[in-house]
């Protein structure tokens, strides 16, 4: 028997404007990547960043209830750049 639910997601987007430190540890071919902060409150840290199609593979074949959607967080100083993540709902 196939589970069934909804699942809702919040991510780290690429185009995000990194303000730390860091290096590129992977980058994948549709476009996701992920970095190791080396400085700042996420120092040493993995984080991942995905991209659309990404996703859109990832939760091929889903039902969208909220279609994904990018959400933009300035930071303060506006020139600190800002933060991206990807927002969606799928049902199954």
């Amino acid at each position: 028997m196939a589970t069934r639910g909804i699942f809702c997601l919040r991510v780290n987007a690429v185009g995000t404007d990194i303000e730390y430190g860091h290096t590129l540890e992977e980058q994948d071919s549709d476009g996701g990547a992920t970095i190791r902060y080396l400085e700042g409150p996420k120092s040493g840290l993995l984080i991942h960043f995905f991209s659309y199609d990404e996703l859109a593979r990832l939760f091929f074949g889903w039902e969208e209830v909220l279609p994904l959607r990018l959400q933009r967080t300035w930071r303060e100083p506006r020139d600190r750049g800002s933060w991206l993540q990807w927002e969606a709902i799928w049902r199954r």
